[in-house]
């Protein structure tokens, strides 16, 4: 081998590993990436379990789940999945209700939540996974509410605010006691 021949080896080689180490140093910035939401950029670290936070109280989801789904995005006392999710004329609204503007979230995703058994059938990324009752870390919804679903932006979407921890934790202890509740609600 002569010495021109193997300094083109050396020189390949050096290429090689240099392209290697980039595409290994490309992954780990993405994954060190995924922490982030894409819309506002705040790590978001949490510990996901499927435990009840509170066993003593019982979360069911006429009682609790559906009144922060029913809220529109622009309600005083926070987000809800009326404004996208909900087919407002399924509900008793009309053309003009504000919630009939705006199908995004059955339109592109795909999920119906008008009633429960909307939520449970999911929509085109979530099918059957929405809420997976006694497991709320596989669960679609809280990923979303999170902010850490692989597709997609965190949830609610386009209003003022996110839902708050003891709004999120509520879905999760309603899906850790059974994500409990008849289809029609």
């Amino acid at each position: 081998m002569t010495a021109r021949m193997l300094f083109l080896l050396t020189v390949r080689s050096a290429k090689a590993v240099a392209a290697l180490a980039a595409i290994v140093a490309s992954a780990s910035v993405l994954d060190a990436c995924s922490v982030f939401d894409a819309q506002t950029g705040d790590a978001l670290n949490f510990a996901c379990s499927n435990d009840d936070s509170d066993p003593a109280r019982e979360v069911t989801f006429k009682g609790d789940i559906r009144p922060i789904m029913n809220r529109l995005k622009t309600d005083p006392n926070g987000p809800g999945c009326r404004s996208c999710h909900y087919d407002s004329l399924a509900i008793g609204g009309d053309a003009d209700d504000a919630a009939y503007e705006s199908k995004k979230g059955i339109l592109q995703a795909g999920l119906d939540m008008t009633t429960l058994g909307g939520l449970r059938r999911g929509g085109k990324t979530s099918l059957g996974v929405t809420a997976v009752p006694g497991k709320p870390c596989d669960s679609a919804i809280i990923k979303k509410l999170r902010g850490i679903y692989p597709t997609g932006s965190r949830m609610p979407r386009e209003s003022p605010r996110f839902l708050n921890d003891t709004e999120i934790q509520l879905f999760s202890d309603w899906i850790a006691e059974g994500a409990k509740g008849e289809d029609s609600e």
